[in-house]
């Protein structure tokens, strides 16, 4: 069997391939598009091939299975690591990631099916309009504290209801740029408000999630996030892995 390395770029990727005795059989370049990659690997026998992880690293992966490779992704900073104290060389490029494979010293990472990561979309939409909002809140407070409106000690409604019930108190030409920041708060929670419903019906049809929620102050939401994010319990030694796997304690 021979081993191919492919440093993945933004719209191209650069490969390389060895044989067992890591002498190089080619090298190049290709497009990261489906039609480059069966043009390079689709007339190949199958290879072992090493892809970095990083944004399109899953897609490809599935591109070259679906040609009947052999495909692991690895983790790009252990595997650095490993390929500095092995191989002196300041980049990890793809004829190194293709000899790593070869000896086998691979930090290899668990490959999501595509129909996991569309399961784990609305969480990251989600994620990204709840920060969104906050920066706008953020930045809704910060123009009026640096002018300095005070808001009422206590709230009562929504964030949008007690910035507006203090617009009596905002120089004139602060009005309209705060309104609109507001109108752009209120649009974004409404979009996150169509997120959490997306995910509660799902919550509903899993048995995985509807177990996790017997559990006192676990939510559809928190629940669904876990579930999507583990996916397969087995791929975990022991509850301690998981916990580091999810950034909550040190690795033991």
């Amino acid at each position: 069997m021979n081993y191919c390395g492919i440093d993945l770029g933004k719209k191209s990727s650069c490969f390389h391939i060895v044989d067992g005795e890591r002498k190089t059989v080619t090298a190049g370049k290709l497009a990261n598009n489906t039609l480059a990659i069966r043009k390079v690997f689709g007339n190949r026998d199958r290879l072992k091939i090493v892809v970095e992880a990083s944004c399109k690293a899953f897609w490809m992966a599935d591109r070259l299975r679906e040609l009947g490779h052999e495909v692991v992704v690895v983790d790009p900073g252990r595997t650095k690591a490993i390929g500095a104290a092995r191989i002196k060389h300041d980049k990890l490029d793809a004829r190194i990631l293709a000899e790593l494979c070869q000896t086998g010293l691979l930090a290899a990472v668990d490959i999501p099916t595509q129909a996991q990561r569309m399961a784990r979309l609305p969480f990251t939409s989600r994620d990204t309009l709840v920060r969104s909002r906050i920066v706008m809140t953020n930045s809704v407070q910060s123009i009026l504290d640096g002018e300095g409106v005070e808001l009422p000690t206590k709230w009562v409604g929504g964030f949008s209801s007690v910035i507006r019930s203090a617009i009596p108190r905002m120089p004139p030409a602060m009005v309209a740029l705060v309104e609109r920041l507001l109108r752009g708060i209120d649009e974004l929670s409404k979009l996150i408000d169509e997120c959490d419903k997306e995910i509660e019906q799902v919550a509903e049809n899993d048995p995985d999630i509807k177990l996790l929620r017997t559990v006192p102050g676990v939510g559809p939401l928190c629940a669904a996030a876990f579930v999507h994010v583990i996916r397969d319990p087995g791929r975990f030694k022991s509850s301690r892995v998981v916990g580091a796997y999810l950034g909550r304690r040190p690795r033991a």
